[in-house]
């Protein structure tokens, strides 16, 4: 058996997969057989001396690589992106950058189930894997060593044809069914291009394409292989794996006590983005999105039904966010104060388009739903907890601060009786989750991109009626604390949903 361990320090993994647009934000996951020893084969040249291990002995060595698909063990995965404003001669042009959030130390394994190499060959590719520095793009920074995954765990990611069920397409069904580029061994090269060039000769001008020498074949760049009209590189095949589903993991500065995730923050694009005065509306359709995707029996902390009495905030509240100050929500976030449950981890990693419900048409237009409704897709940027957001810009709602003004009107849960405001129920609801009492100003409005939002600008009713609704008009409130206080900070009516959210302007 051959087995390698990847670990990635930065805890990225960038990596395009062969003939999709960097903006489609994928990423080729697990690392491909095919980028794997391209990899190698580019160490061998820049850094290795050939009069030392000569290149018969590296084609000798990725031609048994190549004999043999891997399986993977693969490490808790997030997919996130970053975005970039290219200049070009009349414009920018917005870029995509996805990757895999991997945690430091967490190794992905390549393994070899049957393939033993002799000494000269594990000792040029030991050479090899002390001189790869990334994998994938150059931002996916990856130290390589030989060495055994856990023992007694399954693989994640295996060739179909090495399921003992192959034939049923793997049995139970449990995982999700990809094809993994990989290098066509030595001789099934040579085979492919005595056929290729006997079929299309120079028509296609590909012969400089299909060179003689198999690691010249693994070499030609992808920018060559695309102008010859290739749908892949002649020098691989595709082969069917079945990956199981795995789940995003605590950071690892974060192991302690307690729900290690609770927060899951997300960027919105698509166009036009909706208005923070709907705020209300892209909370409801954003928990609608989950539990969509969610498999019965749907937690408790997600769904909100059925919780144990005294606790009625444990579960997801559903923030939207103007992080870009336009008045624009351009995030969303998840925030489940008792922790997000391990079940959904998956869920929350892809949860789909976030789409707006299908209205009904006026009377005058018939009774068929209006199925032209808008969609935006969520990107995951960060999972993590609440009390320790992440470097950079984490956005107005998470952090610590002892000032905290709204960003959506607050609506007082109670009704108002003489000496029971909407001050007064501020502090009972911080008395009742364990936050010290805040001082409370009423503002006159929301400053939202040089506009003057009142309470009334903004939808603040539930799309399932409510009985009861005390509050329908709504307050502007700057609540001062006596302590630092962490976010997302959300009270009053509809809070779970988008309502009575504050922001801070600390960090």
């Amino acid at each position: 058996m051959l087995a390698i361990a990847f670990r990635f320090p930065g805890g990225r993994y960038h990596a395009t997969p062969w003939g999709r647009h960097v903006n489609e934000a994928a990423v080729a996951w697990p690392p491909e057989p095919w980028r794997l020893l391209r990899a190698l084969l580019a160490v061998w040249h820049r850094k290795l001396d050939p009069a030392r291990w000569p290149r018969t002995r590296l084609s000798a060595l990725l031609d048994r690589l190549a004999t043999e698909p891997p399986q993977f063990h693969l490490p808790p995965a997030v997919p996130a992106h970053s975005r970039h404003y290219l200049p070009t001669r009349d414009k920018t042009t917005l870029v995509f950058d996805a990757f895999l959030r991997i945690e430091t130390g967490q190794p992905v394994h390549a393994v070899w189930p049957t393939l033993e190499l002799d000494a000269e060959q594990l000792e040029l590719l030991d050479a090899l894997l002390d001189g790869l520095g990334y994998l994938g793009r150059a931002e996916s920074w990856v130290e390589a060593v030989r060495e055994a995954p856990p023992a007694g765990r399954q693989p994640d990611c295996v060739p179909v044809e090495a399921e003992a069920d192959a034939e049923n397409d793997g049995g139970d069904g449990d995982g999700e069914r990809l094809r993994l580029l990989a290098a066509r061994p030595a001789a099934g090269y040579a085979g492919f291009r005595s056929r290729a060039l006997t079929e299309f000769g120079r028509a296609r001008r590909i012969a400089d394409t299909l060179p003689a020498d198999w690691l010249d074949a693994l070499a030609v760049e992808t920018g060559a292989l695309q102008k010859a009209g290739w749908n892949r590189p002649p020098a691989a095949i595709e082969i069917p794996y079945r990956r199981r589903p795995t789940r995003p993991s605590a950071p690892r500065h974060d192991r302690r006590p307690g729900p290690a995730i609770d927060t899951v923050r997300y960027a919105l694009y698509g166009r036009p983005l909706p208005r923070i005065e709907d705020a209300i509306r892209v909370g409801e359709w954003l928990r609608s999105t989950v539990l969509r995707a969610c498999r019965p029996p749907v937690p408790a902390l997600i769904s909100g039904h059925d919780l144990p009495p005294g606790n009625p905030h444990a579960h997801a509240f559903w923030l939207a966010e103007s992080a870009g100050g336009d008045g624009r929500i351009d995030h969303v976030l998840i925030h489940v104060p008792d922790g997000i449950p391990a079940g959904v981890f998956g869920v929350l990693a892809d949860p789909g388009e976030l789409r707006e419900p299908a209205r009904r048409r006026s009377a005058g237009d018939g009774d068929a739903d209006d199925t032209d409704t808008r969609a935006w897709q969520l990107l995951p940027e960060w999972f993590g907890r609440a009390a320790t957001p992440p470097d950079g810009d984490a956005g107005r709602l998470l952090g610590k601060a002892t000032v905290w003004r709204s960003t959506t009107p607050y609506l007082h849960p109670w009704h108002v009786k003489r000496g029971f405001g909407a001050a007064e129920q501020i502090r009972r609801e911080c008395r009742e989750r364990g936050l010290a009492e805040p001082e409370v100003r009423e503002l006159e409005h929301i400053e939202v991109a040089g506009r003057r939002l009142r309470p009334l600008d903004f939808h603040r009713f539930r799309r399932k009626p409510v009985a009861i609704q005390p509050d329908a008009r709504g307050h502007v409130l700057e609540l001062r604390f006596p302590e630092p206080v962490s976010g997302p900070l959300a009270l009053g009516f509809g809070c779970h949903f988008g309502l009575g959210v504050f922001g801070h302007d600390e960090g």
